[in-house]
């Protein structure tokens, strides 16, 4: 039996705008990515003629090989630090009853609360007291910081969901508390951890505006030497190292996609309700 004409309308008016919207989102990117193969000294599209040559500058000069070094370590330590702070922490609000828990369920969420311009300005301030303003530590703290909340609301939101039952039946049988949370409770939430460790990998490794206020020209991540190279220079070797950093991060998505799987995304569906 055919399909009514109005159901049919229906799904082809669904698919135009989908694609539409999905048109709309890629194409920027698109002429970023075309204007990166341009031989000229400026950026102009059409393209007149292509080439490499602004890839072999981006790739060969070594203030951008080292601000994608310095992204990718800070990235990697960012997760580290963390995903194991993030467990700790959410384990405690979890099993315990203190006082002040509400309070600081709260602060661990104020990141996410407050404007990045107001962290950003707050933490220049408050490290500079410990003469510690302008490294390398403080640039890692303050992306801890940002990365923390997402790995302890994930943790947070998949510990009701382990049994009671199964952490009793353990300890019934000899183990004690940390060998319980080690072959156990962590074995279950591991979906939620890994979650939790990919959210803090992006937000450290995207970040622009907090690593405004804490880097130099010392210590510079990859988003922050692109948004100050746009303010001074327009040559087409923004659009060549934007190209990387583009197939860079969907390279690491798709790696790890293929190691979180699509396990997580109960826990993460989960949360947004």
């Amino acid at each position: 039996m055919r399909e009514p004409w109005p159901r049919r309308l229906e799904r082809y008016l669904i698919n135009a705008y989908v694609l539409f919207i999905c048109a709309f989102i890629m194409a920027p990117i698109l002429v970023v990515v075309l204007s990166s193969f341009q031989y000229g000294q400026y950026l102009a599209y059409p393209i007149e003629r292509y080439s490499l040559r602004w890839y072999t500058e981006a790739l060969f000069r070594p203030e951008w090989r080292n601000a994608l070094t310095q992204s990718l370590r800070l990235a990697v330590q960012t997760t580290v630090y963390a995903t194991v702070a993030g467990i700790l922490a959410g384990l405690a609000l979890h099993y315990h009853d203190f006082r002040g828990k509400q309070a600081l369920s709260v602060g661990f969420l104020s990141p996410l609360l407050m404007p990045e311009l107001l962290t950003g300005l707050a933490l220049l301030f408050y490290f500079a007291n410990f003469g510690i303003s302008g490294t390398y530590t403080a640039l890692l703290l303050g992306h801890v910081l940002l990365a923390l909340p997402y790995v302890i609301r994930l943790v947070l939101t998949a510990l009701p969901r382990v049994s009671r039952n199964a952490e009793e039946a353990a300890m019934t049988l000899g183990a004690n508390e940390f060998v319980t949370m080690m072959k156990i409770t962590l074995p279950l939430i591991s979906p939620a951890i890994r979650g939790g460790a990919v959210f803090a990998f992006m937000v450290s490794y995207n970040n622009v505006l907090l690593s405004l206020f804490l880097s130099t020209p010392r210590v510079t991540t990859l988003p922050v030497k692109i948004y100050q190279h746009v303010e001074f220079v327009a040559d087409p070797t923004i659009a060549a190292v934007s190209t990387i950093f583009l197939i860079l991060t969907f390279a690491l998505m798709v790696a790890l996609e293929r190691t979180v799987k699509l396990e997580v995304m109960p826990v993460v569906e989960e949360y947004r309700k």
